[in-house]
């Protein structure tokens, strides 16, 4: 589980399997699954996989700040 902050100042928590939208600045909205921390050659990375289009990828905790997050 971890727990984030979005770019209203709205926090949350994710569980392994939760589904969140991601909305950026610009207005692209993504749809998402959390699948966990995760090593990486980085160090520790937050693993989404992105059911809009169906790619994976790694992000830190400052991803969040800066999107707009809607758990479903």
């Amino acid at each position: 589980m971890i727990q984030f902050e979005d770019m209203t100042g709205k926090s949350g928590a994710l569980c392994e399997g939760a589904r969140f939208s991601a909305e950026d600045k610009m207005g692209n909205k993504y749809q998402y699954r959390y699948e966990g921390i995760e090593k990486t050659v980085n160090g520790m990375d937050i693993h989404l996989h992105n059911l809009t289009d169906g790619t994976e990828t790694y992000v830190v905790k400052e991803w969040f700040r800066q999107r707009k997050i809607k758990i479903k």
